[in-house]
């Protein structure tokens, strides 16, 4: 994970989810678990509908970011 992309995710979890704001670094350890992985892209997810999609509904910019940190968790 590039530091642009662990700062993203850092923000998004601070905004929806800051209990477990600890995840993250299970998960950059590479040590995370299905439901932690689940925890983190839900998270996402929110921030993703709130911000990441045109009127459209297609993904702006930021959405296709937060859709590549999607990616990135669940690998």
């Amino acid at each position: 994970m590039k530091a642009k992309q662990e700062t993203l995710l850092r923000a998004v979890v601070a905004k929806h989810g800051p209990e477990h704001i600890k995840l993250i670094n299970v998960l950059l350890s590479e040590s995370i678990d299905d439901d932690g992985k689940l925890i983190l892209s839900c998270l996402v997810n929110n921030e993703f509908l709130e911000e990441g999609i045109n009127p459209d509904f297609s993904p702006n910019t930021f959405g296709c970011e937060l859709e590549d940190l999607i990616d990135i968790i669940n690998k």
